[in-house]
């Protein structure tokens, strides 16, 4: 027993660690470790539990750096639509949702190739209210894709 809570420490760590330095994939460095080493009825809990301390503690630590004005308009649009997402997960085909995301994916496609140069001269400031309509559609998608 007391290996398994080394190993679960010691991966957990890790996985976080390299999730804040590279922005993100500390589920999936976790996930098998996770079903390795707990039953699989809580690694969803564990996972959750695990993001939502790596969260607190990127913005103890990277406070200074974040913009809290945009802050202030995308989290209060984001969490009402993650709650309406997570609710119509339950109404929508996945076969639907699949094929609108990769709708989404090859809409972008084309970023892909304009050059960075252009898109620098091209650039203007946006309203700062845009930011709200950003994060209504973040925590939407984020809410219907779990």
């Amino acid at each position: 027993m007391p290996i398994k809570i080394i190993l679960l420490f010691g991966g957990t760590i890790l996985a976080f660690w390299v999730s804040a330095i590279t922005g993100g994939g500390a589920s999936l460095i976790l996930i098998p470790v996770l079903n390795g080493l707990l039953p699989g009825s809580v690694v969803p809990f564990a996972l959750t539990i695990g993001t939502c301390t790596s969260s607190a503690s990127r913005i103890a630590v990277f406070r200074r750096h974040i913009v809290w004005k945009i802050c202030w308009w995308f989290v209060p649009a984001s969490i009402p639509a993650v709650l309406l997402g997570a609710y119509l997960i339950k109404y929508i085909d996945p076969l639907y949702l699949q094929g609108v995301v990769a709708l989404f994916l090859l809409a972008n496609l084309p970023q892909l190739f304009v050059s960075r140069k252009r898109q620098v001269a091209g650039e203007r400031p946006y309203p700062t209210w845009v930011l709200a309509i950003v994060g209504a559609l973040a925590g939407f998608v984020s809410g219907i894709t779990g």
